[in-house]
């Protein structure tokens, strides 16, 4: 997102989704694997906001993050939803 427009595609799913039901205070996430849009698209644009979706909704939430997008390409593919705490930029793959 760039002054409100969306600079990129959006993400790309991937795997197999699957029903994840949590008891209440629990959590889940999902993993977003960003690519270098410098490698993908010859003139990347910088985005300032992440529009974050949450399965089954409609309404958008902006995340600050700063990254650099593609005009007509999604740079970024995220996993189905799993159950457990995420950390951010750490994965056990």
């Amino acid at each position: 997102m760039n002054a409100g427009r969306q600079a990129g595609r959006p993400a790309i799913w991937t795997g197999t989704p699957a029903t994840v039901t949590l008891k209440p205070g629990a959590t889940a996430h999902a993993v977003l694997n960003v690519h270098n849009a410098g490698a993908l698209c010859a003139k990347p644009q910088t985005s300032t906001y992440l529009n974050v979706i949450a399965p089954g909704q409609r309404t958008a939430f902006p995340d600050p993050y700063p990254s650099r997008a593609c005009p007509g390409k999604s740079v970024m593919h995220v996993d189905p939803v799993r159950p457990g705490v995420g950390v951010p930029f750490y994965t056990i793959r």
